[in-house]
């Protein structure tokens, strides 16, 4: 009883009683919920990180067929040089042709057909075709493209035809067919010149 004598009472002691409830909410505050909510911030913090990196490993690991591609036609083609190689225009189509296979089997398309144009004089050199006719899907059409402009021997790609399939496609990534010619040089018969070509 004697220690309620030294307590304060009236406005003086709900002051004090305010200033201590105040003191034991910040008190609270800082010891408990202020902690838990810097928690919940830096793990929604590494959360979104990862997340970001996850999609930056998706876009590399999808560039890397087109990544690949382009560093072994690069490779081929310090070993070859830039024209077609073979003794006769039937081989030189024949290994064109062969180079069309196994870039577009990298690149997830299916060839349809591959037909052999007729050869043509172009001053010293002989040109060779090769018209091809794929199916797949779009993102192979680019890296069936890409691989081949990568391509050792040089070729040219003329007359692209790409066709999808109109109104009826239900998804975000439809089928569709392609169609183009491939057209490289090789070295024309012996005793030719420059702007000189010896009669087929």
């Amino acid at each position: 009883m004697m220690a309620s004598h030294h307590l304060p009472t009236g406005l003086r002691g709900r002051i004090l009683a305010s200033a201590l409830t105040v003191l034991v909410l910040a008190s609270g505050w800082v010891g408990g919920v202020a902690p838990l909510i810097d928690w919940h911030a830096e793990r929604g913090a590494r959360i979104e990180g990862k997340q970001m990196l996850l999609v930056r490993m998706d876009m590399v690991s999808a560039q890397l067929p087109a990544q690949r591609a382009q560093a072994a036609m690069a490779e081929r083609g310090a070993r070859v040089g830039p024209l077609l190689q073979g003794g006769s225009d039937a081989v030189a189509a024949a290994a064109l042709q062969g180079l069309l296979q196994e870039i577009a089997g990298r690149s997830l398309m299916r060839v349809t057909s591959l037909e052999s144009l007729a050869p043509e004089p172009r001053g010293g050199y002989r040109r060779v075709a090769v018209r091809v006719a794929a199916e797949g899907r779009y993102p192979g059409v680019l890296e069936l493209l890409g691989g081949i402009a990568a391509a050792a021997p040089g070729v040219v790609v003329d007359g692209l035809i790409l066709r999808g399939p109109g109104g009826t496609a239900h998804t975000d990534d439809p089928p569709v067919t392609v169609s183009f010619t491939v057209i490289g040089l090789r070295e024309g018969e012996a005793g030719a010149k420059p702007g000189e070509a010896k009669a087929p």
